[in-house]
């Protein structure tokens, strides 16, 4: 059988949705798909982490087309900051696993093509919200002396706050279909 990449992507997001970013490796995602190991090094999968730097190239597009389908509609400043959280947080509850990969406890030990998309994914957050703050102030609808940068900063503070007690539930929600699903094994 032969797989895209919108295919290992979709059966990586349910692994994670349904087992948790610890349960996602080469292996189990070869079973679900349903081919060897060794079809999925087409991929560049050799180790476990190339999933997940897959994933990651795919939140960084979907921030690429966000903020590019926000900028088109040439509205205001503060208009736009809304429409830009609202968009990163319906995103985040479609794509829950999303979450998963941002909050692993393990990701700073992960590999080093895994941190530098974390920074690329950091780095366009920052710069977009500090350009918009920057227009906002320049046509007197943002009014305060704080720095731009310190402002992107706090607010995408605040932000991963809420996405982080949001991930926290996922993570129960997912225990609790473990624990009624190990119930169910050991009734049988």
């Amino acid at each position: 059988m032969k797989t895209n990449n919108t295919q290992i992507l979709g059966i990586a997001a349910g692994i994670i949705q349904n087992s948790g970013l610890a349960a996602l490796s080469i292996q189990k995602l070869a079973e679900k798909l349903g081919v060897n190991r060794e079809e999925l090094d087409s991929h560049f999968l050799d180790k476990d982490d190339d999933i997940i730097l897959i994933i990651l190239l795919a939140l960084e597009n979907d921030l690429i087309l966000l903020i590019r389908k926000i900028k088109n509609k040439h509205t205001t400043p503060e208009a736009e900051l809304k429409l830009f959280f609202k968009g990163l947080y319906s995103l985040f509850l479609q794509k829950t696993y999303y979450l998963s990969i941002l909050f692993d406890k393990d990701l700073h030990q992960r590999d080093n093509e895994i941190k530098t998309a974390i920074r690329r994914i950091k780095v366009l957050s920052v710069k977009y919200l500090t350009d918009l703050i920057e227009e906002g102030k320049d046509t007197n609808t943002f009014k305060t002396p704080l720095s731009s940068r310190f402002l992107a900063h706090s607010i995408l503070a605040n932000f991963r706050s809420i996405m982080n007690d949001e991930q926290r539930m996922n993570e129960m929600i997912i225990e609790l279909k473990n624990i009624e699903n190990q119930n169910i094994k050991n009734e049988d």
